[in-house]
């Protein structure tokens, strides 16, 4: 398996063809072969030296090998056709003349090197078209060289992908004799690589992982679109699935091509946070963003009743008055109502809900998972029918959570339904670390992520109750970290969270505060804690672990310990 830099992943681009390669690379080259995808630190590295970049852009990938020497690969998606020395995308009808490119970024990166280590490199390149089929038609004298028999190509097409990697080192093979390279040589490989990447080490820190993560994993995809396309077809429908599958975004999405045809949404949420961030999302007049309590408060200010609302308002009181606003004119009329959170909704609420939007669409997302128990919410199927939902639709594929984590919470709860992560398995994405002295374990973590990179609002500490959220407050805005309830953090996300008295929190409470990370999560567990209380699925198969065993019987042994010393004296 050859070393991939960077080591996570394809950087992310529109070129799903890039990705393809990337991955065939990897598995199919030798452990000796060093692969760089789109010279992600070149331009750091030039800025640092104080040198100007190659002059046309970057190179997708940059093959090395101690014997065979250096060769540049551009990667061409889509179907092309060739104009003579010119290359037409059938889709986009773009024109672009591949080998006066890639020779400008191969020759322009050789001369950055020699500026950069004295090297002085003929470097080759070569061309993959994964989506493209050209036989052994001489597409372009400058691909395949006719002076030698057998010719010699040196581009790959779509009937060579599967093989890619054999055909690259073929390629470079080529190259090394047609420009008479002696070997590379291992010091000067390395040379190359500390030069294009002055710190690899071969793991990138978090704080590049999280740049990636948030780039490839958070923004609406392909597959997530033909869902929504989908569900367009339907006025009333429900969505449901995992944390992570992506129902915030298309719910975000469908009010903004709402809004594009001149409709007015309603957008309702459970959470003031995630309702504030949907606002932001969808900044619109036409959309309108409440939570459900907010938009009761509306309606009793607008029929001009009294701000303090009565005890046990919420249990029946808010939808007579929501109505009563309604028949008397006092709302806004809306042609679509959208729901995240739904399960979250007391079924008298969404009742209320779908008298006004009678004959309107309504869409409707929610995850039973992350129903918590002091909450009155709705399960699935009294959703579908209360809204009358003529379609129910599953998301199964956990794009936002690291794969580690969503394993795990499989585990812990196993899905009616086959739950997907296309992510990289990184086990150093979930740690559960069981300790004696939270606190000053929190601190160490924060402060292990900062010397990662990772920025203080990248953060986020999550705990059970404000009681414990107000005893911490002052000490993390000290550090610039956020920190929060974990029913308030529910539908949001970070790219880091911890999480603190963790030995507190119910199973629905923990469910959901694992799911909320995007790259890294961290519980901290207090080990004495744990030795006493009864333990639920979580806890059950935390402290099953045999190191965990371990500390868990010794913080029970200390804590008796305790008491028969303070019983003596």
């Amino acid at each position: 398996m050859a070393k991939m830099i960077p080591a996570f992943g394809p950087v992310d681009n529109d070129s799903y063809g890039e990705k393809t390669v990337y991955a065939l690379l990897k598995e199919g080259l030798p452990d000796d072969f060093t692969v760089i995808h789109s010279l992600p630190w070149l331009s750091s590295a030039a800025r640092h030296l104080g040198m100007k970049l190659p002059p046309s852009g970057e190179i997708d990938f940059l093959v090395l090998h101690r014997i065979y020497g250096v060769l540049a690969l551009e990667v061409k998606s889509g179907i092309y056709r060739v104009d003579g020395p010119i290359f037409v995308h059938l889709k986009t009808n773009n024109n672009v003349d591949v080998v006066k490119q890639t020779r400008n970024n191969a020759h322009g990166l050789a001369r950055w090197l020699g500026g950069a280590t004295t090297l002085r490199l003929r470097i080759g390149y070569g061309f993959i078209f994964p989506d493209s089929y050209f036989d052994d038609k001489v597409i372009n004298t400058a691909m395949v060289d006719a002076s030698v028999r057998p010719f010699r190509k040196i581009f790959i097409d779509k009937s060579q992908l599967p093989e890619v990697a054999k055909y690259t080192i073929d390629i470079m093979q080529y190259w090394k004799t047609a420009l008479e390279n002696s070997d590379l040589g291992s010091e000067r490989l390395q040379l190359i690589i500390k030069s294009i990447c002055p710190h690899f080490d071969g793991t990138p820190d978090l704080g590049t992982r999280i740049i990636y993560d948030n780039q490839l994993w958070l923004k609406l995809t392909h597959e997530q679109i033909k869902v929504i396309e989908l569900l367009s077809k339907y006025q009333r429908f429900v969505v449901t699935g995992w944390p992570g599958t992506g129902k915030t975004l298309i719910g975000i999405e469908f009010a903004r091509r709402l809004v594009r045809d001149q409709k007015k949404v309603l957008f309702i949420t459970f959470n003031n946070r995630l309702s504030e961030y949907i606002r932001q999302q969808t900044p619109d007049s036409l959309c309108d963003v409440f939570t459900w309590h907010k938009l009761c408060h509306q309606a009793r200010n607008r029929l001009a009743l009294p701000p303090e609302s009565p005890t046990d308002w919420f249990e029946s009181g808010c939808c007579e008055d929501l109505l009563s606003a309604l028949n008397k004119n006092k709302l806004k009329d809306y042609d679509a109502l959208i729901i995240d959170e739904a399960q979250a909704l007391h079924s008298s609420w969404l009742e209320t809900l779908f008298c006004w939007f009678k004959n309107k669409r309504i869409i409707a997302f929610c995850d039973e998972t992350q129903t918590f128990s002091f909450e009155k919410g709705t399960n699935h199927t009294d959703l579908q029918r209360i809204i009358n939902s003529q379609f129910s639709f599953s998301l199964t594929i956990v794009l936002r959570c690291p794969k580690a984590v969503t394993d795990y919470l499989m585990s812990i709860r196993p899905s009616s339904y086959q739950i997907t992560s296309p992510r990289s398995n990184e086990p150093d994405t979930l740690k559960e670390l069981v300790v004696i002295d939270p606190i000053a374990t929190l601190l160490n973590e924060i402060l292990r992520l900062k010397s990662s990179s990772v920025t203080p609002d990248e953060i986020t500490v999550l705990v059970p109750t404000d009681l414990v959220k107000n005893f911490l407050q002052k000490d993390m805005k000290t550090f610039d970290i956020n920190i929060e309830t974990v029913s308030r953090f529910r539908g949001m996300e970070s790219p880091v969270v911890i999480t603190l008295d963790s030995s507190n929190m119910e199973d629905a409470q923990l469910f959901c505060a694992y799911s909320r990370a995007t790259t890294a999560f961290i519980a901290i567990y207090d080990s004495e804690k744990l030795a006493w209380r009864e333990h639920n699925s979580f806890l059950k198969q935390l402290v099953n672990r045999k190191e965990i065993q371990q500390t868990i019987n010794e913080a029970k042994h200390n804590s008796s310990s305790k008491v028969l010393m303070a019983d003596f004296f």
